[in-house]
């Protein structure tokens, strides 16, 4: 495991890769890296963690991995997500294919996250009032 990753608050997997959340709200991902599933510049397979460059107010509190696409929902209400798009699992609005940093959901925005799911090509929200 990476020296940088103590206290996980959470775990994540998708088909091919996989990302962890610290308790120090830090988010890291590995596995392959085509679609821009581990939200962050890699071609190849990665098999170090990397963390996600997440904006600097997000306070991760919740991950999750599709098929081949990844979300952090933010204590501030913010949803973040970012990888394949091909049957819009993002939610952002966009017919883009793939996105490979983190991306800001902005149907959701505000609305506080306590659940996110995925599975092969679609992603579901519980969110608070």
């Amino acid at each position: 495991m990476h020296p940088s990753i103590v206290d996980v608050k959470q775990v994540a997997c998708g088909a091919r890769h996989t990302m962890v959340l610290t308790a120090k709200g830090q988010v890291f991902a590995w596995g392959r890296a085509d679609n821009g599933r581990l939200g962050y510049p890699a071609t190849r397979e990665c098999r170090v963690p990397a963390q996600v460059p997440l904006p600097p107010r997000c306070d991760p509190c919740v991950i999750a991995c599709g098929n081949a696409h990844s979300f952090a929902a933010c204590e501030n209400g913010q949803i973040y997500a970012w990888g394949w798009n091909q049957a819009a699992q993002l939610g952002i609005g966009s017919d883009q294919q793939q996105v490979c940093s983190p991306l800001l959901v902005e149907e959701l925005a505000g609305r506080p996250t306590v659940l996110v799911s995925c599975g092969r090509d679609f992603t579901i929200f519980a969110c608070g009032r």
